[in-house]
Formats: C-alpha cells, sequence, structure tokens
C-alpha cells in the first residue's frame, strides 16, 4: 500500500483519512497534501499513501 510521491502537483490518496491530495512536500517523515480544488493542507503519514489517479 505505502507509495511514495516524487514530483510536487502529483495526486496520492490517503487511505487513513480517505482523500485524494496534491502532493505538496515532505518534511522528514511527514508528507504534505492539499485538495485537488484547493484548501488547507494536511498532514499524512506515509505508509497510508497510494497513487492517485
Amino acid at each position: 500500500m505505502t507509495y511514495e510521491p516524487r514530483r510536487r502537483g502529483e495526486l496520492v490518496y490517503d487511505a487513513l483519512n480517505r482523500q485524494v491530495g496534491v502532493f505538496m512536500a515532505r518534511v522528514g517523515r511527514t508528507v504534505y497534501l492539499r485538495p485537488e480544488r484547493g484548501g488547507e493542507e494536511w498532514e499524512a503519514n506515509p505508509q497510508w499513501l497510494e497513487k492517485g489517479e
């Protein structure tokens, strides 16, 4: 299930929060995503990420 996004803007599915997000950054083990249509970023655990479509 673990997926490591590499490009800013890449779509990622956060299975823990059941949301698709846009990859913004990674700081240490924390990944930051934001909603596709804009909005507040959230912190995601990388072990729950899947490649978005």
